[in-house]
């Protein structure tokens, strides 16, 4: 069985909202500052403030005040489950393999 990806026609080169805050939970996942969130996901500080506003008041992202780390909480890790899931379904791009923007095609 061999595997290629095929590059799709009409996908964008940007990532959408619900790329990004699976990426967020993604890179929170077992602790991270907001300077390594930043990092892994290629955010600015205010776009990640707005993404992690959004996450905490969904009750998928956590932040420890005391050493000011993020923490993805079990409602978040189940977010990212299903989109990883959805994502291998139709073949796209998971968190684990994010080449966003390709099929991947298996030919046996």
């Amino acid at each position: 069985m061999t595997t290629t990806l095929v590059k799709l026609r009409n996908t964008s080169k940007y990532r959408d909202y619900t790329d990004i805050m699976a990426q967020v939970l993604h890179a929170a996942n077992g602790g991270s500052t907001t300077t390594k969130v930043m990092n892994k996901t290629y955010l600015s500080y205010e776009q990640l403030k707005q993404y992690t506003a959004i996450l905490s008041a969904s009750e998928l992202l956590a932040f420890d005040r005391k050493i000011k780390i993020f923490r993805t909480t079990p409602k978040g890790l189940q977010f990212i489950e299903m989109y990883n899931r959805l994502n291998k379904l139709l073949g796209f791009a998971t968190t684990d393999n994010p080449k966003k923007g390709y099929l991947i095609r298996r030919k046996k």
